[in-house]
């Protein structure tokens, strides 16, 4: 989590967020469901078997938000997204692809 912190990313507060709000981010889901209820459903989907560090990791980090960073050759952070900056409904949605290319190329002239 020492990276998170480094970045400033973000943790979900639960005071601040209606954990209630119904997502399908990647759209594979029949219908919209609770965040949590949506992230188990999405796990069994990809068959993922959470070991004893998987669910340590998870009690400990839950609420924590994930970003995606572009950094040039000289260290510097030149694109930043970060997940669901915009409220709850944009938990587990990613910027497409277009997008992290578009920003690669601009970086690497």
């Amino acid at each position: 989590m020492t990276t998170h912190a480094a970045y400033g990313l973000p943790k979900v507060l639960k005071e601040s967020w209606d954990l209630a709000t119904r997502i399908n981010p990647t759209g594979e889901l029949s219908e919209p469901l609770p965040i949590w209820e949506a992230n188990k459903a999405l796990g069994q989907l990809d068959r993922f078997k959470p070991t004893q560090t998987d669910r340590d990791d998870m009690q400990r980090t839950w609420n924590q938000l994930t970003g995606l960073f572009l950094i040039d050759r000289n260290g510097i952070v030149r694109w930043v997204f970060v997940e669901a900056a915009d409220g709850p409904s944009g938990m587990g949605t990613y910027p497409p692809e277009a997008d992290l290319v578009t920003a690669a190329q601009i970086i690497l002239r």
